[in-house]
């Protein structure tokens, strides 16, 4: 264990910044403070540049009845209580309209792919902004959108539990899963959905059913593999897409090698949130706050460091967490109820047993100093 008191929030220029809005990958976000208006910017390098946000208070950002949508490559999309619409990306920016009572929306991390769903179970998707959207009807109030990477699908949940799969090649919508939403369908938030990073491949966490689906939107078939999942469920695909890491219950990982069940590994905290540091090196957020890093090769796990975050407990332990990482291998952690961030610079950390041995002792020498 290794807690060397890394920089903190206020450290990183980010303490009084709140973030209203995060993309699927972490990499950009909607921020604002109490003295500064939302703005998106680079979680990771700290940047800001023009969108639809521009000109908004937070009141407006964070109103029920509007939706906002960023999607990894710093295109934006909000969408106001009247359906008046606005998208930006590198070509400026399109402004549209769409029915009133919307209730969810969703970009393509690349591409040019969104995504819009309603309170009478209407769901449109452009695959242009400057092109006619298709139609589908779900039947059902829309709680939930998230489109495959480069656009090919868009994964659909409902507030009656079902879930659904929509692509330009299909006639109609195609029903993936379904879940029970509990007594109060009205309240019923669905889990995160989590996306291939190469291909058109969607994971559903079913947590009532303790599984996972998997749905490949190119064969249109859909696997689901048994996993005894946490109350609010994580995962993430290493950078080619060949290992799927998803947080089981008990303090412990779940290792899936191109779709196949593979080994779990034990952590020393409860998993909140995943992302790989490169191909074979997983980091965790844990439920304490703890930051962890695992070698997915020699199935080791470390803290590196404790009270990363506070503590995810009480309420907060039902919400969502992010962590994400960028190419240098920079942390980024994303707690939903404060709408806070926190960052963790790079570390390498080693990954054959003998020289991880050797990191450990320095840290635990370290740690005694402290």
């Amino acid at each position: 264990m290794w807690d060397a008191a890394p920089a903190s929030p206020s450290a990183q220029g980010l303490a009084p910044l709140k973030v209203g809005k995060l993309s699927a990958d972490g990499r950009r976000g909607v921020a604002y403070s109490e003295h500064s208006p939302p703005r998106l910017r680079d979680m990771f390098s700290g940047t800001y540049a023009d969108s639809c946000v521009d000109g908004l208070d937070s009141d407006q950002l964070l109103d029920r009845e509007t939706q906002v949508a960023v999607g990894g490559s710093g295109r934006v999309l909000f969408v106001d209580k009247a359906g008046k619409a606005c998208l930006s990306d590198g070509a400026g920016r399109h402004e549209f309209a769409v029915a009133p009572a919307i209730t969810s929306v969703a970009l393509a991390d690349a591409g040019t792919a969104l995504t819009a769903g309603f309170g009478d179970g209407t769901v449109l998707t452009w695959r242009d902004v400057d092109a006619a959207p298709r139609k589908w009807e779900l039947g059902a109030e829309v709680a939930a959108l998230a489109v495959t990477r480069a656009g090919a699908g868009v994964v659909a949940h409902t507030r009656t539990g079902k879930v659904f799969a929509l692509t330009d090649t299909a006639d109609a919508p195609l029903e993936i899963a379904a879940v029970d939403p509990g007594p109060r369908a009205h309240f019923y938030r669905p889990s995160q959905t989590f996306m291939h990073p190469k291909a058109a491949v969607a994971v559903v966490p079913l947590p009532g059913q303790d599984a996972i689906a998997v749905h490949d939107f190119a064969t249109g078939a859909t696997a689901r593999h048994a996993l005894t999942l946490p109350a609010v469920p994580s995962a993430a695909y290493s950078p080619s897409g060949a290992t799927l890491a998803v947080a089981v219950a008990g303090r412990r990982v779940a290792l899936l090698r191109d779709g196949e069940p593979g080994r779990e590994l034990a952590l020393p905290d409860e998993a909140r949130g995943l992302a790989f540091v490169g191909e074979d090196e997983l980091a965790v957020l844990g439920a304490t706050g703890a930051l962890l890093r695992v070698d997915t090769r020699i199935g080791e796990a470390a803290v590196v460091c404790r009270a990363w975050t506070p503590p995810l407990d009480g309420f907060d332990a039902q919400t969502r967490a992010v962590l994400a990482a960028d190419a240098g291998g920079t942390l980024l952690a994303f707690q939903e109820p404060n709408f806070t961030v926190t960052v963790q610079p790079a570390e390498s950390v080693p990954r054959e047993a003998a020289a991880l041995t050797t990191w450990l002792q320095a840290r635990a020498r370290q740690l005694g100093e402290l």
